[in-house]
């Protein structure tokens, strides 16, 4: 399986815009991060210039993900985080319920003040420490949103910030919005999977891959381009991770939905191969040849005696004369 990231990325630029648009778009900059969670069609945006992210996880049911970071030259901290909301309100609400916890915790939170922007709630308050005898104060804000059920807390701190510091720190917090998409949930899952395949983080992209199949097989919407790029990119994410045998059921179900289209065909034969059954896979390679007019515009087959799928067979005698078969000189 040796298809690269650019013939991918031309095919979704094919079928359409690789992440989702605003449907009242903010000007676009380098330093504004849309924050996403699968499947939903809307995702925090915030201006966050000169931030380097530390971690960044969504939790394996996707209804949670915790960013952190710092601005190494401010020497700020940040963190967001975007869970289920716990009961009903807005940001209010949401500030009430982040704030009775901390009032719980082992720290004592002093000047507390509160502020509102559009539909922001924000706190501000210090942290006071006492380090090997060094007194110093720790300035934290904490933005609150609510939407779609979900609440979103966005938390910055710097130890004794200057004014300035604190102004960038609230334009940061004033800058967060909720940004919806005009793409339907399937497609928002589609997209989501795609960026997490450029990354090469392909355990991942097979898991929202599968939640955006597991909802086309309950109602179609995809066109036939992008339900093939779908199920193309699911059974090689699950074949890159090491889980042939899930490649091969995707695969399977490609070819009875659609039994034309020669890569699912090809990356089958590639699955079987590296399941070191080749007497399974020579077959599946002849039919991907045998269809290799059926290609979606501007895809190429690939050559199999470059893929690293058929090294180990490459001196094989059934390899090389199903290679004659197909019409490649060995």
């Amino acid at each position: 399986m040796i298809r690269t990231w650019t013939a991918i990325a031309l095919m979704l630029a094919l079928a359409g815009p690789q992440a989702p648009p605003a449907s009242k778009p903010k000007k676009k900059t380098a330093s504004r991060k849309v924050i996403t969670l699968p499947g939903k069609p809307w995702g925090l945006g915030v201006d966050l210039k000169g931030f380097k992210y530390e971690e960044d996880e969504t939790s394996e049911d996707g209804l949670r993900r915790t960013i952190r970071g710092e601005n190494p030259k401010l020497k700020m901290k940040l963190s967001i985080f975007l869970g289920p909301a716990t009961k009903a309100g807005g940001s209010k609400t949401c500030r009430e319920v982040f704030m009775e916890r901390n009032k719980t915790g082992r720290l004592r939170l002093d000047e507390v003040t509160t502020w509102e922007s559009g539909k922001l709630a924000a706190v501000e308050y210090i942290i006071k420490s006492d380090l090997g005898g060094i007194k110093f104060s720790h300035k934290n804000l904490n933005g609150y949103l609510a939407h779609d059920g979900t609440w979103i807390d966005i938390h910055l701190s710097k130890v004794d910030p200057s004014e300035e510091d604190l102004d960038t720190m609230r334009a940061i917090l004033k800058s967060a919005k909720i940004e919806t998409s005009t793409l339907s949930p399937t497609e928002v899952l589609f997209f989501q999977a795609s960026e997490l395949y450029k990354k090469e983080n392909y355990k991942e992209a097979a898991r929202l891959y599968q939640q955006a199949l597991d909802k086309e097989r309950e109602k179609r919407t995809f066109d036939n381009l992008m339900w093939r790029l779908l199920v193309d990119q699911l059974g090689m994410a699950y074949g890159i991770s090491g889980d042939l045998e899930k490649s091969k059921a995707v695969l399977e179900y490609g070819i009875r939905e659609d039994p034309t289209y020669p890569m699912f065909h090809y990356n089958l034969a590639c699955t079987l191969a590296e399941m070191g059954d080749l007497e399974k896979a020579l077959p599946c390679l002849e039919k991907a040849f045998e269809y290799k007019d059926n290609l979606n515009p501007k895809e190429e087959m690939p050559d199999p005696r470059t893929d690293s799928s058929f090294k180990k067979y490459r001196n094989k005698k059934e390899f090389k004369e199903t290679l004659k078969k197909i019409g490649i000189r060995d």
